[in-house]
């Protein structure tokens, strides 16, 4: 049996993650999204945003199963052999829709620029 969070639990959780992060702007970790979630089995959908700094539109995206077809569907961006020399990197992309990519390992400066021109909105889908 699984116990339901508590409102005054998950508030704590957010103020702390708030509290405790190092950018201004970083995507709620899933574990605090699913919590929010969970709380509207047992509360309002304002007393939930209010309470916890949300908006309407955040909790009810978070309540969406993700889209597993359309990702399914995409396809995978093809790089070009290096015609230069790679270098260890550690690359963190920010998407439009708070997606992260995390791109590790050996990359020409010729290879990323494909990834980055790929990604720009409109190039592969809905970003």
């Amino acid at each position: 049996m699984s116990v339901s969070p508590t409102l005054e639990s998950v508030a704590a959780a957010f103020k702390t993650w708030r509290t405790n992060r190092t950018h201004g702007r970083r995507k709620i970790p899933a574990e605090l999204r699913q919590q929010a979630v969970a709380l509207l089995n047992d509360y309002p959908v304002s007393l939930v945003i209010n309470t916890l700094g949300l908006s309407h539109s955040a909790l009810k995206r978070w309540q969406q199963p993700p889209d597993e077809a359309k990702s399914a569907d995409t396809p995978f961006i093809t790089l070009p052999e290096p015609t230069q020399a790679s270098s260890s990197l550690c690359v963190t992309l920010c998407l439009a829709n708070d997606t992260q990519l995390v791109i590790q390992g050996e990359l020409s400066s010729e290879q990323l620029g494909v990834i980055v021109r790929e990604l720009q909105p409109g190039k592969r889908g809905e970003r």
